[in-house]
């Protein structure tokens, strides 16, 4: 899947084979970028031939893997990852704890990619309402939508050869792990109600294990 158009700019697609629109995707950037396509999923390692990739840009679009750093660093002109949260919740378990601590608002985030995963500096944000009723299916859901969204907007840009965006915005913590999303999990009889039913809400998905007593 590599164009050998020199005019084009070289970049590298990373991208889990379940991710939200992949097909139109990796339509996309074939068709208009000099691409290399590395769609899989967490089972397997990331490819050691595409170790020595070099090119124009990196877009780690809900990206199975933790990047080597070689291999971001190896980039002319940027290495660009696309989060499914706000600044507010980066790493691990992000839909999670937004409906744990129910906020009024969500969001998704395009950063450069650093040495931890959800540190880079910010290029753009698009922020949505997070609602009463939502359960952690209804917030995915509706985040794949404006990632994609902020995927192409940001790409596409590019192709015009636009400067990246330089957000304003911060990291609000650091990331959360994946011990803190499992801590999330447990309930206690000495929890009240409230805490009980936020946890359960927060942790609840389909063929996941969910929220579970350890006392």
């Amino acid at each position: 899947m590599t164009s050998n158009n020199p005019k084009k700019l070289k970049i590298l697609l990373v991208a889990r084979k379940d991710a939200f629109n992949i097909k139109n995707i990796i339509h996309y950037v074939t068709e208009n970028f000099d691409a290399t396509i590395l769609v899989d999923d967490r089972k397997n390692k990331f490819p050691k031939k595409d170790l020595n990739w070099s090119g124009d840009y990196i877009f780690s679009y809900l990206c199975p893997w933790v990047l080597p750093m070689d291999l971001i660093e190896s980039v002319k002109i940027a290495a660009i990852n696309f989060h499914p949260g706000p600044p507010a919740y980066p790493g691990t378990g992000c839909y999670n704890f937004a409906i744990y601590q129910q906020v009024e608002r969500y969001g998704v985030t395009c950063h450069h990619l650093a040495k931890e995963v959800d540190t880079g500096k910010i290029v753009s944000v698009v922020d949505f309402p997070l609602l009463n009723n939502d359960s952690v299916s209804d917030l995915i859901n509706r985040t794949y939508v404006y990632l994609n969204y902020l995927f192409f907007d940001i790409t596409l840009g590019i192709l015009k050869n636009y400067e990246l965006p330089i957000s304003k915005l911060e990291w609000e913590r650091k990331p959360y792990k994946r011990k803190d999303l499992e801590d999330l999990c447990k309930l206690s009889k000495k929890m009240n109600d409230d805490e009980i039913n936020r946890r359960i809400k927060a942790t609840a998905f389909p063929g996941k294990p969910g929220a579970y007593f350890i006392d």
